[in-house]
């Protein structure tokens, strides 16, 4: 695969979620959670009954705004004490005072490529750091630029920027070129470098950590493609571990990366592009169990073996997105299923949710952006449209919710209890 086409492949597989999305939309509003039966744990393969949801929410709350800035946004924003920092999809990185929504100070990035395949934002001490084709940091009261990470080994690090970096300042990001970096916040200078595949053809992904461990998901393109998981030393970037998926039985069917990493206990689980969600021994590698493809209600135009299943964990609680519009949580001791929140016209659940305490924040590629309660699913509130384009998770910032919109630009709203 060319540097060209690995670059580009980000936005291509935008366009076709959001078609999918559309394709799926039902015209019937999202669905609150509902708890599921008692049962014993999926089997590989086999699915779960389906659940049935408890009607349309008849007047979802929807938050009321508290400022905006028009442009253009990708990723999710970050803050910290007084400023909000968004990444524009003109590649400029743009600081709001997070209280009044004024403009503090906008800074090029002067990067290129495709607006919209990078956009991570991190605040990291006095470094705000973002994803764009490369790295940056930039200092976050001035607004300076402090450093460039270019690796000379491989390409493309910012499009697969960490969401966090560590306490002690460093900040991990995969690759187009099958490279896994770690780079020191405060200097850009990494800290190591570590070749996941060589071929060519390999994508390694956003990484996360946890401890003294690095993860992250990767595609290989091929017909159809192939992924897996990869552990590395998060001080060394040593492989500790590279596991493929397993191949399925229907060999037409794509196991590309599709979701995750999220580390739990010992466990660090993940999701294929069949829609199987993978759960992996910290130490050995070895699987320890698997959940099957979300099962969907009749009329349901997406395929659940052709999925991408995004990932988050509140307590003992596995959250999962799909694009078929389905969310389903799962006890992480039993592995049963707990609630199911149907999208209806919403549509297809973006590539990245997360939980933040007993709320899970899923973005869908309709442009509305819900908050979940974890415990059981129940719909907290929802802010966005497709004239909004809200297609990230928040940040939370005292009692005000910031969100990127691809659309309407950079926004915060009032939080409701």
């Amino acid at each position: 695969m060319s540097r060209l086409t690995q670059r580009l492949l980000p936005g291509l597989v935008w366009l076709a979620l959001v078609a999918v999305s559309l394709a799926a939309a039902t015209g019937q509003p999202g669905t609150p959670g509902q708890a599921g039966p008692p049962g014993p744990p999926p089997v590989p393969g086999r699915p779960v009954p389906p659940l049935l949801p408890p009607g349309p929410t008849a007047n979802p709350r929807i938050l009321a705004r508290a400022w905006t800035v028009p442009g253009a946004a990708v990723g999710s924003p970050a803050a910290d004490d007084t400023t909000a920092f968004f990444l524009s999809k003109h590649h400029e990185l743009v600081a709001v005072d997070a209280a009044s929504g004024q403009v503090r100070w906008r800074r090029p990035t002067n990067e290129s490529g495709f607006g919209g395949t990078g956009g991570t934002v991190v605040v990291s001490g006095p470094v705000v750091v973002v994803g764009d084709d490369n790295v940056l940091g930039f200092n976050r009261h001035t607004g300076s630029l402090r450093w460039r990470f270019e690796p000379g080994d491989g390409y493309g690090p910012g499009f697969y920027l960490g969401y966090e970096a560590t306490a002690d300042g460093v900040i991990y990001a995969g690759s187009p070129s099958g490279r896994l970096y770690a780079v020191d916040t405060l200097t850009g200078r990494p800290r190591w470098t570590t070749v996941v595949a060589s071929d060519g053809k390999t994508t390694v992904y956003p990484p996360r950590f946890s401890g003294a461990y690095v993860a992250a998901g990767y595609t290989e393109f091929v017909a159809p493609s192939l992924g897996g998981l990869v552990l590395a030393d998060a001080g060394t970037g040593r492989v500790l571990w590279k596991r493929a998926f397993p191949p399925p039985k229907d060999r037409s069917l794509s196991v590309s990366w599709s979701g995750g990493p999220v580390f739990v206990d010992d466990l660090v689980i993940v999701s294929a592009g069949d829609g199987i969600i993978h759960a992996y021994d910290v130490p050995s590698g070895t699987e320890r169990w698997s959940l099957p493809p979300v099962t969907v209600p009749p009329g349901n135009l997406g395929d659940p073996a052709r999925d991408f299943r995004g990932l988050a964990v509140s307590g003992r609680t596995l959250v999962s997105g799909s694009l078929t519009g389905e969310i389903a949580a799962y006890d992480l001791d039993t592995r049963q299923e707990r609630w199911r929140y149907s999208a209806g016209r919403l549509g297809s659940v973006i590539f990245r949710i997360e939980a933040m305490g007993d709320v899970v924040y899923v973005p869908f590629a309709g442009g509305t952006l819900i908050a979940l309660q974890a415990s059981d699913g129940a719909e907290l509130w929802r802010v966005g449209d497709w004239t909004a384009s809200i297609l990230w998770p928040p940040v939370l910032w005292e009692d005000l919710v910031i969100v990127s919109g691809a659309v309407d630009g950079y926004s915060a709203f009032h939080l409701v209890s």
